[in-house]
């Protein structure tokens, strides 16, 4: 079964941050190797990325990961 979850990225610091690392921080319970283990697929405006993409304020994000 998919779980799927949606971020809505706020003010964040530092302002290059990694879309896996950042997603690791806001949910607290998988870390980055967790997200590649799990087949972790990120969208973000719909579109889907790479975990190493960087975040920006403002971005949509769904994550769905096994």
């Amino acid at each position: 079964m998919r779980i799927s979850e949606t971020i809505e990225v706020r003010d964040i610091e530092p302002d290059d941050i990694r879309i896996d690392k950042y997603i690791s921080d806001y949910l607290k319970t998988l870390s980055r190797s967790q997200l590649k283990a799990r087949n972790a697929a990120v969208y973000v405006n719909e579109l889907q990325v790479k975990l190493s993409r960087t975040v920006k304020s403002g971005d949509v994000k769904r994550i769905e990961y096994d």
